[in-house]
């Protein structure tokens, strides 16, 4: 599972501060955000490296040599980041009453035949998830990293650790998503995406990838 580096891109990896964005990422955002202007969107993709080797990360192909692809974000995402509007605007403080609302959780799964699954706008879970099940849902962690003209984003990144879902059928992850912070099992699904294959092998970590473009 060893890959050709990309000198460039290591380089990009160790320099940049606040958050790190793949040249495929930067593009598919720029597209996305020039057409359409109107909603909250997202995208999303994979990263994988060598445990303690985070220069040598390359990301996955997702879909028909995509690398980085659209994100759904769905209607009981759309509720909650609404309810977080709403919390602010009332000048709540922090509270179990609102930080259910916010993101936190990484799911993934094995249910969508390798993407012939779309994700839904009324989906509220994953088809076959693995985490709960298997391993416990992973923390995420937010980064802004500096706006790029004319957008800004928020990328969020959850691991799969190099001894996790390694064994069949579970090594094998073909979709993911983001939960709010409402519940380590069930909770209010955010965001949801399928895509093709991938395998997961001891060793190697999987970095879970979303970005919302505001």
């Amino acid at each position: 599972m060893r890959r050709n580096i990309n000198k460039q891109k290591i380089t990009r990896w160790n320099e940049s501060a606040g958050g790190i964005y793949f040249p495929e990422e930067l593009e598919e955002i720029s597209n996305l955000y020039l057409r359409d202007e109107c909603h909250v969107k997202g995208i999303f993709s994979i990263a994988c490296f060598p445990e303690g080797h985070p220069e040598e990360a390359q990301l996955l192909d997702l879909e028909r040599g995509q690398k980085a692809v659209q994100n759904l974000i769905v209607n009981t995402g759309r509720a909650a980041l609404a309810q977080l509007s709403r919390a602010t605007a009332s000048g709540l403080l922090p509270g179990a009453a609102v930080t259910v609302y916010d993101l936190g959780y990484l799911a993934t799964g094995k249910g969508s035949a390798g993407g012939a699954t779309l994700p839904d706008p009324t989906d509220t879970g994953l088809i076959d998830e693995t985490t709960v099940a298997i391993i416990p849902r992973p923390l995420m962690i937010v980064t802004t990293p500096p706006p790029g003209p004319p957008f800004t984003t928020n990328l969020w990144t959850g691991q799969i650790g190099s001894a996790q879902l390694n064994g069949a059928p579970n090594n094998i992850i073909n979709e993911a998503g983001i939960f709010c912070l409402d519940g380590a099992v069930a909770g209010t699904l955010f965001c949801f995406r399928t895509f093709a294959n991938q395998t997961k092998s001891a060793g190697f970590i999987f970095e879970v990838r979303w970005s919302h473009i505001f």
